[in-house]
């Protein structure tokens, strides 16, 4: 077998591993797991170069098939996990959500008391944490809101927060998605959000008319209902997310920009 030969036959066993990592991956988002895959690209000798120095290059692009192989085997195996936060996890969501919103300029930096009082009120109706390797990058909270109208069973997205390093791979939309698909199981009717339009619309949320939250552009507030129902009025907030770690501002429901940044005005 010629050396040209060879690499092709490597090529063509990368071309067939790619395929079956592609379908191994579109399993896994089935799933709500994000696979990451080193991409690998064969060298190839520019024309008039001297062939003979393709037998290094050659053995180089054999090796990497070899390492890439390794690599994404691993890449399969780290799968991220989403579940019910423990009592072992506070101190771990705390550190992810200060260091989520740390370099956010809107936010008061906040979120981690608001997490906290939520917590120690029994409002945190679902929350979740994504885990890597054991460790955890992502966290997502819901908790119950009131509506002006009387409609009951209506949740609020956020704080969620992702480490700055994982940001931007799909793990805040897995835990969104996790946290909507948890609040079904509950029966609840609906839930609503501050948060960037662009992003959340991609996950089914948008603007209401009539549905409201006092004291933020229209814009950035918005809904997804359960039920096909559109609640009238005036949303408000569990009082925890006036929390501003100094013991007070908690003694009112939250309306208004002191629940704005804390919610999920971050993409993640």
């Amino acid at each position: 077998m010629t050396k040209i030969d060879r690499v092709l036959k490597k090529l063509s066993e990368l071309y067939d591993f790619n395929r079956k990592l592609k379908a191994y991956k579109l399993r896994e988002a089935r799933r709500g797991v994000k696979i990451w895959q080193t991409q690998i690209t064969s060298p190839c000798p520019p024309s008039g170069e001297n062939p003979s120095r393709f037998d290094s290059r050659e053995d180089e692009f054999l090796d990497s098939l070899s390492d890439s192989f390794q690599k994404d085997h691993k890449s399969m195996n780290s799968q991220i996990t989403i579940r019910n936060e423990t009592e072992a996890d506070v101190d771990a969501i705390t550190q992810v959500t200060v260091a989520a919103f740390k370099t956010l300029e809107i936010s008061r930096h906040t979120e981690q008391f608001i997490i906290s009082v939520l917590r120690a009120a029994k409002a945190l109706t679902v929350s979740l944490v994504a885990e890597l390797d054991g460790r955890v990058v992502g966290h997502v909270a819901f908790s119950p809101v009131t509506l002006s109208d009387g409609t009951h069973d209506w949740y609020g997205l956020g704080p969620v927060s992702v480490l700055p390093d994982y940001q931007r791979r799909g793990i805040g939309k897995a835990l969104i998605q996790e946290g909507l698909s948890r609040l079904k199981d509950l029966n609840a009717r609906g839930c609503c959000l501050v948060g960037h339009p662009e992003y959340y619309r991609k996950l089914g949320f948008k603007n209401m008319p009539g549905l409201v939250y006092e004291g933020v552009p229209p814009e950035v507030f918005l809904s997804l209902s359960f039920d096909g129902q559109t609640p009238q009025g005036t949303v408000t907030f569990h009082e925890g997310f006036n929390a501003d770690g100094k013991g007070g501002g908690t003694g009112a429901e939250a309306r208004g920009s002191g629940a704005l940044e804390a919610l999920s005005s971050k993409e993640v």
